[in-house]
């Protein structure tokens, strides 16, 4: 339905935050919840390259992807623990880490 030259903007929730990663490899679990990236209303989970590779395999071009909506620290002690270790969690899990989401704009 869009038409040439239209946008389409989409927003999907980042399988790779952090969280997620870390409660699945401790529990050995993939439970969804009532809310957040494993919210049971989400039908799909996407990453930077596989939302990429999604878009430009139905057409998609000029694709930008940022993350958005970075983690709330609830404390110092978590904060500073996860900012002494940016550079580890950025090399494994890649620079979208702490986002819970990715953003997603495109032409057709």
């Amino acid at each position: 339905i869009l038409k040439e030259g239209g946008r389409l903007i989409i927003s999907t929730p980042n399988f790779l935050f952090f969280p997620n990663i870390l409660r699945i490899v401790v529990s050995r679990d993939f439970k969804y919840q009532k809310i957040g990236t494993l919210d049971y209303t989400h039908l799909r989970f996407f990453t930077r390259k596989s939302i990429k590779r999604s878009l430009a395999n139905t057409g998609f071009s000029n694709i930008s992807i940022n993350g958005i909506n970075t983690f709330p620290y609830y404390s110092r002690v978590i904060f500073l623990s996860l900012w002494l270790f940016r550079p580890f969690f950025r090399l494994i899990f890649g620079k979208d880490y702490d986002k819970l989401q990715i953003l997603s704009v495109s032409y057709k």
